[in-house]
């Protein structure tokens, strides 16, 4: 993404020295394109019929069952043990 300006350059090169230091450390993994989560999916908490957050209740499309959660801490423990 070397023509990407900024901010979006930043973030882009964020996303490529997290994906770098995965695939050298031979991590199994897998890339999950998630760009426009927080544009469309955040500011309504995930509720399909509305385009404003819930005053009352927020409905959840599951069972509970979780497959995975996400470690933010790990990943940037593999750029930098130093912070």
């Amino acid at each position: 993404m070397g023509h990407a300006l900024e901010p979006g350059r930043i973030t882009f090169d964020e996303k490529m020295e997290i994906r770098r230091a995965i695939e050298e450390g031979n991590i199994p993994h897998a890339y999950i394109s998630a760009n426009c989560f927080a544009a469309y999916f955040v500011p309504n908490l995930c509720q399909m019929h509305t385009l404003l957050p819930p005053k009352e209740k927020v409905h959840v499309y599951a069972d509970g069952n979780v497959k995975f959660t996400i470690r933010k801490y790990y990943l940037y423990y593999l750029i930098s043990p130093s912070l």
